[in-house]
């Protein structure tokens, strides 16, 4: 019987309990994900560490409504997610900001026509207020002066920083990022996550961050480490 749920998980813009998770069917069917239990608290920046193939990005595309979840407990931003329907997903994803490893940017469009993408879904915002809403946010995250150019014509960094601005289009109440800075060198990594982290600070907004990076432990609140699609350990960065 699991255990009642904490006053402060009852909060929490992300509660899993006893989260398993398959790929495949029958003598193919292989377990990624085992029991797997945490929660991340309104405004909280945590970093989701562990080598390739501990499930990482596994929980992360459970946790934004990209994957079905069929054993356990997830309850993202007040809504449950075990065998939620499209509809629920669907909604779910739209009040989440992702960034990606490979940025995702579109490459017949410019950086700006990029970052406002999101606001295509919203039919209440104008074109005109949402090309002023992402060249604020281009501008914010250094790469204005960039605004017109093409994904082709951008280094990794600004891929990534124009990233950054899209995900925060929406006014998202929670960022999911899956290994944000695999793509760059250390120096811009940090650049990038330090930006983002300052931005959702300012907003309020909580942030998952899937890495393997562990220098960026002390731009974070916390770390949560995952072996072999089990959670291994939990620590603080202002412990550390």
């Amino acid at each position: 019987m699991p255990e009642p749920i904490q006053d402060a998980d009852r909060q929490a813009v992300v509660q899993a309990r006893g989260i398993n998770f398959w790929f495949g069917e029958g003598e193919l069917q292989r377990q990624i994900l085992f029991d797997v239990e945490f929660a991340i608290q309104p405004g909280e920046i945590v970093l989701l560490t562990g080598e390739s193939g501990s499930g990482k990005t596994t929980l992360l595309t459970l946790i934004g409504a990209l994957r079905t979840l069929t054993d356990g407990s997830l309850t993202v931003l007040g809504q449950e997610l075990l065998h939620a329907n499209a509809a629920t997903q669907v909604a779910i994803r739209r009040r989440i900001g992702f960034i990606f490893q490979a940025h995702n940017l579109l490459p017949h469009l410019s950086a700006l026509d990029n970052a406002r993408l999101p606001l295509e879904l919203s039919p209440e915002i104008s074109r005109e207020e949402g090309i002023e809403r992402a060249s604020a946010l281009l501008t914010s995250v250094g790469v204005g002066h960039r605004m017109h150019a093409f994904p082709s014509r951008l280094s990794g960094g600004e891929k990534q920083r124009v990233a950054v601005a899209r995900s925060l289009m929406g006014h998202p109440d929670l960022i999911l990022a899956d290994e944000p800075t695999s793509a760059l060198d250390s120096r811009t990594g940090r650049e990038v996550i330090e930006l983002l982290v300052h931005l959702s600070r300012g907003r309020g907004v909580p942030i998952l961050i899937v890495s393997h990076d562990a220098r960026i432990f002390d731009l974070t609140d916390r770390a949560i480490h995952m072996e072999d699609g089990r959670i291994q350990s939990m620590a603080s960065a202002r412990n550390a």
